[in-house]
């Protein structure tokens, strides 16, 4: 079972990266996200990935993209355990940007080349 920071807090964290980065001081986050001052400590101190948020680490919201867009592309389970499928469209795009040597359509010399790729889409994907 989810946790009030699993279901309320967790799902903020970009957010909460981006209102920091604007230059709100961290004293300010914790009505910003409707908690008390002794909660965010505690929050501070069991959650790491929260507590890194109030560090000025420059790549935080990076790294929250790159899993978010990860998680994606493979497919995982949701909060209420319904499991969502591979997004295609997240994987070529980590694939181009990750193995560009592999999966860009271009070469390096500068001539198109046409990559065939079979996509086994399942249905609900097939629907859309």
């Amino acid at each position: 079972m989810r946790n009030k920071y699993q279901n309320l807090i967790e799902p903020r964290l970009p957010e909460l990266a981006g209102f920091l980065d604007a230059g709100n001081p961290p004293e300010r986050a914790a009505e910003w996200l409707g908690i008390s001052p002794a909660t965010l400590k505690r929050y501070r101190k069991q959650y790491p990935e929260f507590d890194r948020l109030f560090h000025g680490d420059e790549n935080i919201c990076d790294d929250m993209v790159e899993a978010a867009l990860l998680r994606r592309a493979t497919g995982y389970e949701d909060s209420s355990g319904k499991e969502i499928a591979p997004d295609v469209r997240a994987a070529v795009f980590w694939l181009r940007n990750r193995r560009p040597k592999r999966w860009n359509n271009c070469s390096s010399s500068g001539n198109s080349r046409e990559t065939v790729v079979n996509i086994q889409l399942n249905k609900v994907e097939n629907d859309l």
